[in-house]
């Protein structure tokens, strides 16, 4: 759980920067700092509601979506990315430059499932020398 005080003080870092654009000078600067700042605008969005049956009194679920941020050697970056898209929940699948080769959005109905997608399905992949995950929060009700 993280506390209050940190939530708090992401919530004002964000705020701080919606005031810059990226890559002007005091601009944010770290991956973490560009998230917030992109959550806070509300370009990308954190979850959706997905309709369905049996999926509650309203008829929709809301999704943990999930990045991960792949590194592979250089001769396996395409064959990876094939391979990741295949695997079930991944719903997004992109080859990308800078420090990571790949990155895959990952949903599921629980938090509870992202480990074992990690783990079992696509750290395990021939390739892949290094994975970052980051799991959104997910949209408040109060919004």
């Amino acid at each position: 759980m993280v506390p209050n005080a940190q939530i708090a003080s992401q919530k004002q870092r964000a705020a701080a920067a919606r005031d810059h654009s990226i890559g002007a000078p005091g601009a944010c600067a770290t991956v973490h700092e560009r998230l917030l700042l992109t959550a806070a605008r509300r370009t990308m969005p954190l979850s959706r509601d997905v309709p369905g049956p049996s999926r509650g009194a309203e008829g929709s679920v809301r999704l943990v979506k999930a990045y991960v941020l792949i590194v592979t050697t250089p001769e396996a970056t395409h064959r990876v990315a094939v391979q990741v898209r295949s695997i079930r929940h991944v719903s997004e699948v992109y080859e990308v430059m800078g420090p990571y080769d790949i990155v895959a959005v990952i949903e599921t109905e629980s938090l509870a499932d992202v480990p074992g997608i990690l783990a079992d399905q696509i750290r395990t992949l021939d390739g892949i020398q290094s994975t970052t995950s980051l799991v959104a929060f997910p949209d408040r009700a109060d919004d």
